[in-house]
């Protein structure tokens, strides 16, 4: 690997690092975590948006999670742990939709079950000028159990896209990744969830 490609993969990995755990009280929080600036508050809260529309059944959460996706883009699923196994092609474990009616067709909005993603620690935001990364750790429960944990990673930027004039400008996802894995027992005890 050339000297370039590895300060690029050094400086992402430092750039996505989390918050060092409790027990080390003289480490310093990675500064990239809490939301410092407007900007990186707004991403972040559209990326909440998303999250918290899963909870919201029928047509309302299906708007609420179309609103904060761009009219083109891709998701992204990278699950391999939780592919069915036996599976004889390479790479199923990664799903593909387009954006915005592919990946909303994805969720079950007519579902009795209560799902919930919810923030498994702190999440990453990451600004220059109009695009930002937010890098948010999840926990998923169907009916109050531990489904799975993984990762969000979304990319948004932020632009008019309404046509409505300057000072319009919104963050929207325009691509959206995910990992996810089982639980472990420690993530079930974590998240008192039942399994």
């Amino acid at each position: 690997m050339d000297t370039i490609l590895k300060d690029q993969f050094s400086t992402l990995n430092t750039a996505i690092s989390m918050n060092p755990a409790p027990s080390e009280p003289s480490a310093k929080p990675n500064q990239n975590t809490a939301p410092a600036t407007p900007q990186k508050a707004d991403a972040l809260e559209i990326v909440k948006k998303l999250l918290a529309s899963l909870e919201t059944p029928g047509e309302e959460g299906r708007q609420m999670f179309l609103s904060t996706l761009a009219p083109r883009g891709l998701a992204i699923h990278a699950r391999k742990p939780l592919v069915q196994r036996g599976s004889s092609r390479d790479n199923d474990d990664i799903e593909y939709e387009d954006f915005p009616e592919g990946f909303a067709d994805r969720i079950p909005w007519t579902s009795e079950r209560r799902m919930v993603e919810g923030l498994d620690g702190e999440p990453t935001v990451l600004v220059d000028h109009d695009v930002a990364m937010v890098w948010v750790p999840y926990y998923f429960t169907v009916d109050g159990r531990l489904s799975h944990v993984g990762t969000n990673i979304c990319t948004l930027v932020c632009r008019d896209w309404d046509g409505e004039g300057e000072g319009k400008e919104r963050w929207l996802v325009v691509s959206a990744t995910d990992t996810a894995r089982e639980p472990s027992d420690e993530d079930r005890k974590k998240h008192g969830a039942r399994s």
